[in-house]
């Protein structure tokens, strides 16, 4: 049985930008073993649209600029 990790984009999305998964949990405001246990499970679109949104802030914070 192939087994694929839930909210893969995500994943990617954060690897790709050089964000942590701590990194958004404590954007969010949730302690990093909440947030893991969130991404066990496919997200609704709309969670995962704010997560990515989360995810280019920090990115474009960490580059010293700003958000799109």
């Amino acid at each position: 049985m192939t087994r694929t990790k839930a909210n893969l984009d995500v994943r990617e999305c954060a690897k790709k930008s050089g964000i942590y998964l701590w990194q958004i949990a404590a954007t969010i405001g949730v302690s990093e073993p909440t947030f893991n246990r969130r991404m066990r499970v496919e997200m609704p679109e709309t969670e995962k649209e704010q997560v990515k949104k989360v995810i280019s802030r920090l990115e474009a914070e960490q580059n010293g600029g700003t958000a799109t």
